[in-house]
């Protein structure tokens, strides 16, 4: 928990920078825009997972840190490979590609898919090089300073009346994107950097090739299959509803993102180490796994619910009135984007255990489910919030079913996180109750809804911490180490 809270310092402050920048994004660039960037985003996303054909994912497992170098090397020569490959693909198919998304203003740069998409691809070797270092102080300031770039990148070119879709992927690009891996490089220039070119012999990387040829050949599509799970929604709104709706759903998923995408990702950092030097030892997986999926069902479910239910009332008023209608996703996506939260780290656990194959099937079904349930609810309705009604349900389903097997080859049960779930509801009972009453019964002003809900959470986090005596020792430290450093900066 030590280093999960040294991670969680930066999740926290990246979090405050995403919730304090958006309302003034949300007025400096419109549904169409924030949809036109959300498509850029889908579609780098994509290609960004299998951009090094999942080698990053066995940096953590060689026993020598020669042969992880190696793999690093292997990585970043397969990522501008593959780069090149996109690139030849936007350019001689990208015009009927955007034009089924309505996006076919980005063909003109798209150009700027490849780079996006190898700067993207740059940071992911790099990224489990320093985890396996345990360097994770390192990638909390590197975290923090790309998410204040991207965010300031963000700001000033909205402010300077750049309030195009293509304006808002330059600004994204060209902060954020680019300063993650320039900062990894640069921070690890003399030493790290100088030890995996030593390590990057063709004898080497032949050898490392092979010994891990598994991830490529199974892990690539589980990979690319998740990804686009995630992605794709977004791309299928686009195409049936249009970039407006697209703009929407992109906002709204990722307010409902904003508790769970660097907390999460922040403990699945620690996980993998964690559980990879278990596996190498024999030791058990199974309690750690249990205790690491419990304790983000507390952490993550009251931000989510909180979004959920003050989302339909406070849109329109923090966010713009155009920006009214995404409001009530945010109520319709929390199901699934909860799911996604506490099972998304658990993942970690099929290159660990070497579970390519189940990963590839159980990636198949959930790519079934999240893709096809979008496109009958267009199909069958035409309506977007009865489709995203149904793809959030659907998803959750079958993203627990993934769960409960990885949690079975680990040695533990899904029923104890199930008990969990339903034990911190009730925590939030009296909450839920209170939204449903103030607004859609009694039909109160925004103001006395959401604050009668806000006031009806505040048991919660005493009452969660109060179960978990580990989790609060480590809310402490996180607490205490951001009191040292406000003390410790200039004023």
């Amino acid at each position: 928990m030590r280093h999960a809270a040294s991670v969680g310092t930066a999740a926290l402050a990246v979090q405050v920078i995403g919730v304090v920048s958006t309302p003034l994004v949300s007025r400096l660039f419109s549904p169409e825009a924030f949809g036109i960037a959300g498509i850029f985003g889908s579609i780098t996303g994509i290609a960004a997972m299998v951009g090094c054909l999942r080698y990053d994912a066995a940096i953590l497992l060689p026993r020598e840190d020669e042969d992880a170098a190696s793999l690093v090397g292997l990585s970043g020569l397969i990522a501008v490979a593959m780069t090149v490959l996109v690139g030849v693909v936007c350019w001689f198919g990208g015009r009927p590609l955007l034009a089924t998304m309505h996006a076919d203003s980005l063909y003109a740069d798209a150009w700027i898919i490849p780079l996006g998409q190898f700067l993207m691809v740059a940071a992911l070797p790099l990224t489990a090089w320093n985890q396996r270092l345990r360097n994770f102080d390192r990638l909390t300031g590197v975290r923090i300073t790309s998410s204040l770039a991207n965010t300031m990148g963000t700001l000033a070119t909205g402010a300077a009346g750049l309030g195009l879709g293509i304006h808002l992927i330059y600004a994204r690009v060209f902060s954020g994107f680019l300063l993650a891996p320039l900062l990894m490089l640069a921070l690890g220039w003399s030493t790290d950097l100088r030890f995996i070119v030593r390590n990057c012999t063709w004898q080497r990387l032949r050898a490392v090739a092979i010994r891990y040829r598994g991830f490529p050949r199974l892990n690539t599509v589980a990979s690319l299959l998740d990804i686009l799970g995630r992605e794709a929604p977004g791309l299928v709104l686009a195409g049936y509803f249009g970039p407006a709706v697209a703009g929407y759903y992109a906002l709204s998923r990722r307010l409902l993102y904003i508790p769970g995408t660097f907390v999460a990702g922040a403990i699945s950092e620690v996980l993998f180490e964690r559980a990879a030097a278990s596996r190498s030892e024999g030791g058990d997986l199974g309690p750690l796994v249990l205790s690491v999926c419990k304790r983000l069902v507390a952490v993550g479910l009251m931000p989510i619910v909180a979004i959920a239910l003050i989302g339909p009332l406070v849109f329109e008023v923090v966010f713009g009135a155009k920006w009214a209608e995404a409001g009530s996703y945010t109520m319709l996506l929390a199901p699934q984007v909860f799911a996604m939260f506490f099972s998304s780290p658990i993942t970690v656990l099929f290159p660990v255990l070497e579970l390519h194959r189940f990963n590839l099937i159980s990636e198949v079904l959930l790519f079934l489910a999240f893709v096809g349930t979008i496109v009958v609810g267009a199909l069958v309705w035409g309506d977007v919030k009865s489709t995203l009604l149904l793809y959030s349900v659907t998803s959750s389903l079958a993203i627990l079913w993934r769960l409960s097997h990885l949690l079975k080859a680990a040695g533990a049960s899904v029923v104890p996180v199930l008990r969990h779930i339903a034990l911190h509801l009730s925590f939030l009972a009296p909450a839920i109750v209170a939204g449903v009453l103030t607004r859609h019964v009694w039909g109160l002003p925004v103001v006395v809804s959401v604050s009668t809900v806000l006031l009806a959470m505040v048991p919660y986090p005493f009452l969660m911490l109060r179960m978990d005596k580990e989790l609060d020792v480590a809310t402490r430290l996180v607490l205490r180490k951001a009191v040292l450093r406000l003390r410790r900066s200039p004023t």
